[in-house]
């Protein structure tokens, strides 16, 4: 399961982004069927912010085509946010970035994410995968 960190690379030029080649597998396993997605109901919102932050001239029509992908959603929850706060609270890591974990612990997945700061601090939990440490096979 994607976070901000991956979903953005899928955006943009691959002269702008490191890692960008294995993002793409990821994506490209999603869309044969090979994996599932399952993202939390703010995942739209925070890449548009880091798509704000990072390329402001081409936010709107980068996240409208990112939009376009109509990844599944899970629904808002108490269980949902009562396991993010405590990934965030445990692991010293941002509510945000845990609620992207708490959906892959809770729907038996694994969160692949480009933001190594995130990792080193969440990766003791088990469901944590570095995305420069991601194989299709």
């Amino acid at each position: 399961m994607p976070d901000a960190t991956v979903i953005i690379k899928w955006a943009v030029p691959p002269t702008e982004t490191k890692q960008q080649d294995r993002s793409l597998d990821l994506l490209q396993l999603w869309l044969e069927g090979g994996c599932r997605f399952l993202l939390p109901p703010h995942w739209l919102t925070e890449v548009g912010s880091l798509l704000l932050q990072h390329y402001p001239q081409r936010a709107a029509d980068l996240l409208e085509l990112l939009s376009g992908f109509d990844f599944p959603e899970v629904a808002n929850s108490a269980t949902l946010h009562r396991t993010a706060l405590r990934l965030a609270d445990s692991q010293g890591v941002s509510y945000y970035g845990a609620c992207y974990q708490a959906v892959a612990q809770l729907h038996g997945g694994i969160l692949i994410t480009a933001n190594s700061a995130y990792w080193r601090k969440a990766k003791a939990s088990g469901s944590v995968l570095q995305l420069k440490d991601f194989k299709t096979s």
